[in-house]
């Protein structure tokens, strides 16, 4: 007998903002999660916060999509 299975997140990967900024010295962006966010089971809100920099934006932008 041979079994496959699919396996998806049990909740999807979404951004929930995006920022473009020219960095020149410090920048400062307040960020919380979500109201809604989901908790792990000791309470703890899932996710996180990714930053990315590069020198110029004709390097282009891998992670923008539409």
């Amino acid at each position: 007998m041979k079994l496959t299975q699919k396996v998806v997140a049990a909740i999807p990967v979404t951004a929930q903002q995006a920022t473009i900024a020219q960095v020149d010295g410090t920048l400062t962006l307040p960020v919380a999660p979500p109201a809604d966010a989901s908790k792990s089971s000791d309470g703890a809100v899932r996710g996180g916060i990714a930053v990315s920099l590069q020198p110029k934006l004709t390097d282009g932008l891998p992670g923008v999509r539409r």
